[in-house]
């Protein structure tokens, strides 16, 4: 089971720096992150890949969408994907249960 994390971020690169190591601590699994920047003052840096492997892509909007750039995170998920979860920019999962719960 593939599965996408989809999370809509603005201003915040503190905070997706910290999900972005509490992702990858979960170790290797199918998955891909996918944030959608809300016209942030300044670009977030986000790497390409994760130390675990997980594909990581960065979607810029020119305008702030709010929760709706979730829609265009979704679009963006790679077909393979079986399920795509919404995340806010500050949450993750705590352990890899989530692909037993689905």
């Amino acid at each position: 089971m593939r599965i996408a994390y989809v999370m809509p971020t603005r201003n915040r690169p503190e905070r997706i720096a910290r999900t972005l190591d509490a992702l990858a601590s979960l170790g290797p699994h199918d998955a891909e992150v996918i944030f959608v920047d809300n016209a942030s003052d300044q670009r977030p840096l986000v790497p390409s890949e994760l130390s675990s492997g997980l594909p990581v892509k960065l979607i810029e909007r020119d305008r702030n969408e709010g929760a709706a750039a979730r829609n265009v995170g979704a679009h963006a998920t790679d077909p393979s994907c079986d399920w795509v979860v919404m995340l806010d920019d500050d949450s993750h999962p705590r352990d890899l249960g989530l692909f037993d719960a689905l």
